[in-house]
Order: structure tokens, then sequence, then C-alpha cells
């Protein structure tokens, strides 16, 4: 069955595939007040484009990390 869920809101990222280098990424975002992580995501293709979720009550800043499964982090802050 396909149903709709709305415990999660979608949001798309991307990234620069020539500093978070590799096949794969992992992907992490972090609340900057409590340093909790709020989405993650690891073992993307490196295309650098993603859609991540987050609970459908988040909002504010997070603070996102590429990492690259040959090495190098891409780095950001978003408002959700």
């Amino acid at each position: 069955m396909v149903e709709v869920d709305l415990t999660r809101k979608a949001v798309n990222l991307s990234w620069d595939t020539e500093v978070a280098t590799g096949d794969t990424v992992d992907l992490r975002c972090t609340n900057p007040n409590n340093l909790e992580d709020v989405s993650t995501r690891d073992g993307l293709n490196n295309d650098g484009f993603a859609v991540v979720t987050f609970p459908a009550d988040y909002s504010g800043e997070c603070m996102v990390e590429i990492t690259g499964s040959d090495g190098g982090v891409d780095t950001g802050t978003i408002e959700v």
C-alpha cells in the first residue's frame, strides 16, 4: 500500500563532488543548538544531490556535513 507520510518533511540538498570525493558519501545533519543528529544518510551515490528528510516538527538551522568515501568533506548550514 502506498501512503503519504506526514511525519517527515523533505529537503533537497546539493554539494560539490570535487570536494567530497569518491563513489559514495555519508550525510549528517546536526542541530547546532544541542548537537543532536536530526538526519543521517550513509552510502549515497556521490552525484551531488540528495533528498533528506527531517521530523515534521523540526524547524531552524541544521549543520550539514557530506563526507566522501575517498575523502574530503563539504559542509554548510541550512534553514529547515
